[in-house]
């Protein structure tokens, strides 16, 4: 009886080869950046709203991007966590935690990648007065941002972001035992730079 070896070789060389080839490549990319942002804030407190700036203000994130496809024309997914600072002059501040997720076009060049990814963020805002009155709420962020990371021969990668940014949460604050209605809303542009490594 003939061994049936040669013909199983035969298809899974005609069935495996045009598959593999149709699976795409998947570039997946780890960064850690440094965010410089402005600083103004609209802060509306019972109803009354009123504009000011912070006096400090820092954003750090980490994340990756994935982007399949082995073609100059792609798309790219990325996923964030950022950690938000903003201090006031008077003694409050304003800390966040956001989990990030954005997705977009993307120009696939020999050194750099243009991405253009809009997103949404969800998260944890902590506002505190200074005076010892603080509330944790919901925070939402919305935007869309432009990344540009160069990658050498290796995988390492360095790179910058622009974005634009909203922002909102909305607090409920004690002071003096009346809960005080808060809602701190941002818009910003934001530049960020980064260091990455390409798997």
């Amino acid at each position: 009886m003939p061994s049936s070896r040669p013909f199983a070789a035969i298809l899974l060389a005609v069935v495996a080869g045009p598959l593999a080839a149709a699976v795409p490549l998947i570039d997946v990319d780890l960064r850690l950046g440094y965010t410089f942002r402005q600083k103004d804030v609209d802060v509306t407190t019972s109803g009354v709203s009123s504009s000011t700036d912070w006096d400090k203000v820092q954003r750090l994130e980490g994340g990756a991007v994935v982007s399949p496809g082995p073609g100059p024309i792609g798309w790219v997914i990325g996923g964030w966590v950022i950690l938000d600072n903003a201090d006031a002059s008077g003694g409050g501040s304003y800390d966040a935690v956001i989990g990030q997720l954005g997705v977009g076009p993307a120009l696939k060049l020999p050194l750099v990648r243009i991405e253009l990814m809009p997103f949404v963020g969800l998260g944890s805002a902590d506002y505190d007065l200074g005076t010892g009155s603080s509330d944790h709420a919901f925070y939402l962020e919305y935007g869309v941002r432009l990344n540009a990371p160069v990658t050498f021969p290796g995988g390492f990668q360095v790179g910058a972001s622009l974005a634009y940014v909203r922002s909102d949460s909305d607090h409920d604050i004690e002071v003096s035992g009346t809960q005080i209605d808060t809602e701190v809303e941002q818009e910003n542009f934001q530049g960020t730079v980064f260091i990455g490594y390409r798997l």
